[in-house]
């Protein structure tokens, strides 16, 4: 009969302690942030996919990788809202994300209480719990990295090629997910830093570790290939040119947009991370250093490398973007557990109060988060925030069964997005009801809902204040429902072309 130690015991029910807490406290309230603009398009690519075999690759057609839709397909059997079966996906992810970031603590620190403590400021940080809520890609491609690396490293160690096999299939995982999953096939060298004593010819040693290398890029790269299956495999690079400044940009400008870029991101971490895991990174680095210090400086480079990078070339810059390159920093912060413990229990419940205090907001009434504004305008402020798209679709699901064999038409502002497709992911199995994009900056009613009314439709139209011009005038439209969203801040661009508030309008033509 096996029998277990006492330490590797406790060290099991702090694992499970800590992946029940995570997940538990993932599932609270979990739409209490409404559907977000990415969120729509996705779930509803998920939905199509779902509906239609032939058309499993579509989001190719925007360049995005199909794997995060995909995995939604099955959660979308298991829930009848479709928000919290997106939403599943980046818990499940973040969890084991979580599961990771303990493993690779414990590979490298062989201490059970480093790796939980590691494992700890994961579970408590707001900047991730924030993003494991939210049905994006951002969670999956974060735990395809961080297992990638985790297994990476056990071949290295080991000199296995079982584990070069699954780093293989991490590796394609996150292809599959993001186009930033090439970062972590370009920092692979970096694993040689954890290799081990060997007794044996370095020539020999060499060979092993490039096998292992050439095994995980041949599956990595060869499963992320069934893309090409798809009819618009090539936009993804094109997309890519919409995401990403050229090559060249570091010799022509490498102040802009770096410089703003890194003021963003460490006003995110400071603000989420939260501040503490920043410190605790820090002395973990210096913890780790004098003991392993090569390894201490893959660690730093597993996060700086992508993190800079993704600064100095991203057109497009949010906190999201960045949320695959932190995990090491949980890892580093395991380390300040070899500190005494007279300083590290002061310093885990003023992080555990911290993050308490504001994961309580997230719960509770989200907009009350201290979301750096940059934040909070796309989640809560503007015409990305899907507030009163859930309650639109309840009031239209009860037209429709009220007057089955009556046709609902209901036309939105612009053609993907919060909406229309926001909609479309709540009226998905409502058979009467047509939605559709009529564009932006209205100064009138749409033609084609006039159209669809004279028809003898029950024609609607979906707006926000923002996209409605100046000359627009309500004559012909009632007025069923409207949802104020949360104020924006004095000074910014929208508050000063838009006005303080947005302002979410359904209407029925009369």
């Amino acid at each position: 009969m096996l029998r277990l130690s006492k330490p590797l015991v406790l060290f099991g029910i702090g694992v499970i302690a800590l992946v029940l807490f995570a997940f538990i406290f993932r599932l609270a309230n979990l739409t209490e942030i409404p559907i977000f603009a990415d969120e729509a398009i996705y779930i509803r690519w998920a939905q199509v996919m779902r509906a239609e075999p032939t058309l499993r690759f579509v989001p190719l057609s925007d360049g995005k990788q199909p794997l995060f839709m995909w995995t939604v397909i099955p959660f979308l059997k298991l829930f009848q809202d479709p928000l919290i079966a997106g939403r599943m996906v980046s818990v499940l992810s973040g969890v084991s994300t979580l599961l990771g970031i303990i493993a690779l603590n414990f590979i490298i620190s062989k201490s059970k209480k480093s790796a939980l403590f590691s494992g700890f400021l994961y579970a408590l940080s707001p900047f991730v719990f924030f993003f494991d809520r939210m049905a994006l890609v951002d969670s999956m491609l974060a735990m395809f990295g961080v297992w990638f690396f985790v297994f990476l490293i056990l071949a290295i160690q080991k000199m296995r090629f079982d584990f070069a096999m699954l780093s293989g299939f991490m590796l394609a995982g996150s292809l599959l997910t993001k186009s930033p999953g090439l970062f972590f096939a370009l920092m692979t060298p970096l694993s040689v830093f954890f290799l081990r004593g060997k007794e044996q010819p370095r020539i020999l040693t060499a060979a092993k570790v490039a096998g292992i290398w050439i095994t995980t890029f041949v599956i990595g790269y060869g499963l992320s290939q069934i893309m090409r299956l798809g009819p618009n495999y090539h936009m993804i690079a094109i997309r890519n040119l919409d995401y990403v400044f050229p090559f060249d940009h570091i010799l022509q400008n490498p102040r802009d947009p770096f410089i703003y870029n890194i003021d963003r991101a460490l006003e995110w971490l400071v603000a989420l991370a939260p501040f503490e895991l920043l410190i605790a990174a820090v002395g973990g680095y210096f913890v780790l250093v004098k003991k392993k210090p090569f390894q201490a400086v893959t660690l730093v480079l597993l996060f700086a490398f992508p993190f800079l990078v993704g600064s100095m070339y991203s057109k497009a810059f949010t906190a999201r973007y960045i949320l695959y390159t932190l995990p090491p920093l949980f890892v580093l912060g395991g380390f300040v557990t070899f500190v005494k413990a007279k300083y590290v229990i002061p310093f885990a419940l003023l992080f555990a109060l911290h993050s308490m205090s504001i994961l309580t907001m997230f719960w509770q009434k989200p907009v009350d988060a201290p979301l750096p504004q940059s934040e909070r305008s796309g989640y809560f402020q503007e015409w990305s925030a899907g507030w009163g798209i859930a309650e639109t679709a309840a009031l239209v699901r009860k037209e429709a069964l009220l007057h089955p064999d009556e046709k609902i038409v209901i036309g939105t502002e612009g053609y993907f997005g919060t909406l229309p497709d926001g909609l479309q992911v709540y009226l998905e199995k409502v058979p009467n009801v047509t939605i559709i994009g009529t564009g932006l900056n209205f100064k009138k009613i749409p033609d084609s809902l006039i159209a669809s009314k004279q028809s003898g439709n029950k024609t609607y139209f979906v707006v926000n204040s923002s996209r409605l011009n100046e000359e627009f005038k309500k004559e012909g439209l009632n007025l069923l429902y409207s949802y104020v969203k949360p104020a924006r801040t004095p000074g910014t661009h929208e508050y000063v072309q838009s006005g303080p508030q947005e302002t979410y309008y359904f209407f029925e033509l009369k």
